[in-house]
């Protein structure tokens, strides 16, 4: 039986509450901020279902309430974030959420013990993620072929710096994903990381890594995995820079052989200086599916980015995810587009496209997906108001996959805080 992710929830916000009892009395030694916010939104989607042949409409009202507490002092730094979405629908009562289980959201990013050589990073995400990519897809609608998730990452490490530039790290990271929908394929983990760092001059750094872990999943095979790369980092000048990594892992199954396989990442990126940069990706890896366990991914991207009164970006890509447990393959080449202009202090709009083109073996089914939309903003000290539109469509060579969804929203939101003393105020 799947568990919720409630029982998490309710540990973020106990925490909350234990982190603030053990900070210093002393102003000196701590620094806290406390923020809230609240956001209020209607849409209107004509495809609630996403469903090819029968387009259902409706009106969604959600309410969103959240608090975020900043932490700066000699036992913890981060930040927490916890809160709720309550969603109701006019012609559709049976959707409405207002269950504990299905309204958390929250996020821990958290490092414990940070001023010396031992610390403990902390990690935890409750939200609502698609389960399969191949099927139905919505920028803003959570109800189809979505489900609530809660992830929990651990990692003590011992850092020591042997020489000014010769630093060695030792880890042991645990972690716990678990998915409310009976599709999503629960896991745990566990393992032991080594990490090398030298710097070979002020422009030049290298590591060494290696990884032994051990995963166990719900609905898929469990394995070990042990990695090994050596990675750089070149920055030649203020302008360009290149990343590389690359190495081996092996991949030992409960139930088959194990076998080796190549990793590797090559990033350059040309204009790390501000308006413009060019970045230019290639990947090898292997990652953890949320519903079909592990899958190597190969991805190569192109990305232009603008960050300016006028910004945007324009990435084109191609990705190509091979399961590992199951017979499958997922293949995508596309792209995506956004601007966005600060007409003035208090008010902005953006426009976004994406396209992809998609084919899924061993069904060899074939598609497109595609869509757009705009939003236009007007923010001040502790307001936001929005409104917006998207479009999206879905055609595949098997007619009920396809879809499509006009959607339209009005969003407003009020934000309420306190800001950290800087180091030294009384």
């Amino acid at each position: 039986m799947k568990r919720s992710g409630c029982r998490w929830g309710l540990f973020l916000g106990c925490l909350m509450t234990a982190v603030i009892g053990v900070l210093p009395d002393s102003t000196a030694e701590a620094r806290m901020s406390v923020a809230s916010s609240i956001t209020l939104r209607e849409e209107y989607t004509d495809n609630v279902f996403l469903d090819p042949f029968r387009e259902q409409d409706d009106l969604i009202s959600t309410l969103a309430p959240s608090l975020i507490l900043g932490l700066d002092n000699r036992l913890v730094t981060g930040e927490l974030t916890y809160g709720l979405e309550f969603r109701k629908y006019l012609d559709h009562d049976g959707l409405d959420e207002t269950a504990l289980k299905d309204i958390q959201r929250g996020q821990m990013d958290l490092i414990l013990l940070p001023t010396g050589d031992f610390s403990i990073l902390a990690h935890g995400i409750i939200d609502r993620v698609v389960i399969d990519d191949r099927r139905e897809i919505s920028d803003r609608t959570s109800l189809v072929n979505k489900t609530n998730r809660s992830l929990v990452r651990l990692r003590p490490q011992y850092r020591r710096n042997f020489t000014p530039t010769l630093t060695g790290e030792l880890a042991f990271p645990f972690d716990k994903t678990r998915y409310e929908s009976s599709a999503g394929d629960d896991t745990q983990g566990y393992g032991v990381e080594l990490l090398i760092e030298k710097s070979l001059s002020p422009r030049l750094n290298s590591d060494l890594k290696g990884i032994w872990s051990r995963q166990k999943a719900d609905l898929t095979e469990d394995y070990k995995r042990l990695d090994l790369t050596l990675g750089c980092r070149w920055n030649p000048n203020p302008v360009w820079g290149l990343s590389a990594r690359g190495g081996a892992i092996q991949l030992d199954y409960d139930h088959r052989d194990a076998a080796v396989y190549g990793l590797g990442t090559l990033e350059l990126t040309f204009g790390e200086s501000k308006p413009w940069q060019l970045v230019l990706l290639g990947s090898q890896d292997y990652l953890q599916s949320a519903d079909d366990g592990l899958k190597r991914r190969r991805n190569a991207e192109l990305r232009l980015v603008r960050e300016a009164r006028l910004s945007g970006e324009l990435v084109f890509y191609q990705l190509l995810d091979n399961f590992q447990a199951v017979d499958r393959e997922d293949r995508y080449y596309g792209g995506r587009m956004q601007v966005g202009y600060h007409f003035s202090r208090a008010l902005e709009g953006s426009l976004r496209g994406h396209y992809r083109y998609q084919k899924y073996l061993p069904e060899n089914e074939r598609g497109h997906r595609y869509g757009g939309g705009g939003e236009l903003a007007f923010s001040g000290k502790i307001y936001r108001v929005a409104v917006g539109y998207t479009y999206t469509e879905n055609t595949s060579s098997i007619s009920t996959n396809s879809y499509r969804e006009n959607l339209v929203y009005l969003e407003g939101s009020l934000t309420f805080g306190t800001r950290p003393p800087a180091r030294g105020e009384k």
